[in-house]
């Protein structure tokens, strides 16, 4: 791959991001990133008690750790209607 072969992808990637920001009257989409944990407690308490399984209780707790990644057109009204719940 040369220099070359790169050079429309980049090309293509900002015209995609050129739509997007069209589409939200110029101002670019906000990404909201959430972290889900899918394991068990007492597995990862059990992994924790003794001082040679702490380094398999991480192993174990990073993958169950789940990445949620949403872009949403307004981040601020996300955020006040996340803190008006409480």
């Amino acid at each position: 791959m040369t220099v070359f072969d790169a050079k429309p992808v980049a090309q293509s990637q900002c015209k995609a991001a050129e739509q997007i920001t069209h589409k939200n009257k110029g101002r670019p989409m906000d990404k909201v990133t959430q972290y889900e944990w899918h394991g068990s407690w007492l597995i990862l308490t059990l992994l924790g008690f003794l001082v040679i399984t702490i380094p398999i209780g991480v192993v174990y707790f990073m993958t169950n750790l789940l990445k949620i990644e949403t872009q949403v057109a307004d981040g601020t009204k996300l955020s006040e209607f996340l803190q008006s719940r409480k």
